[in-house]
């Protein structure tokens, strides 16, 4: 597994550097190039916010944090004073400081950061923007993969995932 911004990771399935997709919405199926198998069952439901540093909420001079490449996170922004970011590091070192006003995020990504006491202040989730059930993307060729996947899913294994973000 190795992590890459949406665009990049379609790219690589479509050139055949990458076999697959983990939890990717159903809008990246138009973009394949190659035939690919869908899991039936989704892994979880994915919540994407704009995550707001309390102390800076009202202070419209600061920026709001974006990943670079994360498409419903750059159409989010066309008309928001923003900040591109190639990395979670980065975002979050910049929020830390003070920097940003808030961030988008998945909640699940946030939950993650809270858990370890990354952020400083804790965010307050501002907005939910999206809720959508990804699903995994493999090769057709990884079509009996996919099935006993799709069947594990089917319990629904990941249901609580990301259940600690609270606000």
């Amino acid at each position: 597994f190795i992590e890459l911004p949406s665009r990049r990771g379609i790219s690589h399935f479509n050139q055949g550097i990458a076999d697959g997709e983990v939890y990717r919405l159903r809008q990246a199926e138009t973009h394949y190039r190659r035939p690919f198998v869908r899991s039936e069952n989704p892994l979880f439901i994915l919540s994407n916010s704009l995550w707001i540093n309390p102390r800076l909420k009202n202070q419209e001079r600061y920026p709001i944090g974006y990943f670079l490449g994360v498409v419903w996170q750059e159409n989010y922004m066309n008309n928001i004073e923003g900040k591109a970011f190639a990395d979670s590091e980065k975002i979050y070192e910049a929020y830390n400081k003070g920097h940003l006003r808030g961030f988008l995020a998945s909640d699940l990504s946030v939950a993650a950061e809270l858990s370890n006491n990354r952020l400083v202040p804790p965010p307050e989730r501002g907005e939910v923007l999206l809720e959508a059930p990804l699903y995994h993307y493999l090769d057709e060729n990884f079509s009996p993969i996919m099935k006993r996947l799709s069947a594990m899913l089917g319990r629904s294994p990941f249901k609580n995932i990301g259940i600690e973000v609270k606000n």
